[in-house]
């Protein structure tokens, strides 16, 4: 795993030294370890630990700096498996990263092209699901890479602006929640998650929404091409995301 507290100008990354794990108790997560990395005035906290209901590892994120202009913090971890697996991510209308992606290398922000904020990593026996367990869906970044063969990956969390007078980032946990089957399989866990928090509208104005089977993004606004869609497509289990709607 690595960590990085980046702030405003900052011309090189500043290497944290870590403290080494301690157990401790915490007042919602029970025993955990914690350790902190720190350097020239700069600090990151990792708590880990586990929930014992639904046997997730749990890891809460934070950091802090004695100066001004801190912009973010990144986790991550190098050296994952990567040769049939992949790394499906419900991002820019739903995509996955794999060997064979046309790129090397992805980073997509929540809540924008990067729609919800979890991961899923998917073998042919299973696989896990990185989640943020965060109610306030603040402003978060994932990034991946197989430049050295395997899967490098992890997320960049953001402090809150003005970044010039910011001094933190707020604490951020994320959850590892292992699955069997397919991906399917993690992404119900975060679907249940996602409906105690923020309850569907189930009124009857919204029903339309219970018969919709796929999504098409449309950059451009031509009939021409809304057209070719109702030819091509169900137009009753089709909705049309049109980007450029302004």
């Amino acid at each position: 795993q690595w960590l990085i507290i980046r702030e405003m100008d900052q011309e090189e990354n500043i290497f944290l030294i870590p403290e080494g794990w301690r157990i401790a108790e915490d007042p919602e997560l029970g025993q955990v370890g914690v350790n902190r990395f720190a350097n020239l005035g700069r600090e990151v906290t990792l708590k880990a630990g586990i929930d014992r209901e639904t046997d997730e590892v749990i890891l809460r994120i934070s950091g802090k700096s004695s100066d001004t202009g801190v912009v973010s913090v990144f986790w991550g971890i190098e050296g994952v498996h990567f040769k049939t697996e992949k790394l499906i991510i419900p991002g820019q209308a739903g995509s996955y990263f794999n060997l064979q992606s046309d790129q090397a290398a992805v980073a997509l922000d929540y809540p924008v092209h990067w729609e919800s904020q979890m991961v899923l990593y998917e073998t042919d026996q299973g696989g896990f699901m990185f989640f943020a367990n965060d109610e306030k869906a603040l402003f978060k970044r994932i990034l991946a890479s197989r430049e050295t063969g395997n899967l490098d990956f992890g997320v960049e969390m953001f402090a809150l602006a003005p970044w010039i007078n910011a001094t933190k980032t707020p604490e951020i946990e994320w959850r590892f929640h292992a699955f069997r089957g397919d991906w399917r399989s993690g992404a119900a866990r975060y679907r249940d998650w996602m409906r105690g928090v923020w309850p569907p509208d189930d009124s009857p104005a919204r029903s339309w929404t219970q018969s919709i089977m796929g999504v098409v993004t449309v950059f451009q606004t031509d009939k021409r091409v809304v057209d070719r869609l109702r030819e091509t497509l169900v137009p009753e289990k089709t909705m049309i995301y049109l980007v450029d709607w302004r």
